[in-house]
């Protein structure tokens, strides 16, 4: 998918506000150690909390442009693909950023 100047101008906004989202977030791991299984996954509480904040942030981007809302099985297939990355939680923010504005698809 081929994106104009202006989409990546506002993508390159998404992330920074996401990852800007997504390390302020961070610091509030230690409040959320416990194990929780949602969805048949079970990952640590900070895992769901800020995968959650994700879902807010994109789903009001979704909602602006008039796309379907996404789920959190969706965020946190886009948080599997980052993990292990050096550069997680840029590669987690550029991820919800490309759904957010619909150039990542929703899965099924």
């Amino acid at each position: 998918m081929t994106i104009t100047g202006i989409q990546q101008q506002r993508l390159m906004d998404l992330l920074n506000g996401f990852e800007g989202s997504l390390t302020e977030v961070a610091t509030r791991r230690d409040e959320r150690p416990d194990l929780e299984t949602r969805h048949g996954r079970t990952e640590p509480g900070w895992v769901w909390f800020e995968a959650e904040t994700m879902l807010r942030l994109l789903n009001n981007e979704r909602t602006e442009r008039g796309l379907p809302l996404a789920s959190v099985r969706d965020v946190m297939r886009l948080e599997s693909m980052a993990a292990g990355h050096v550069d997680y939680t840029k590669k987690y923010a550029l991820y919800c950023a490309e759904l957010a504005m619909g150039i990542t698809p929703i899965r099924p």
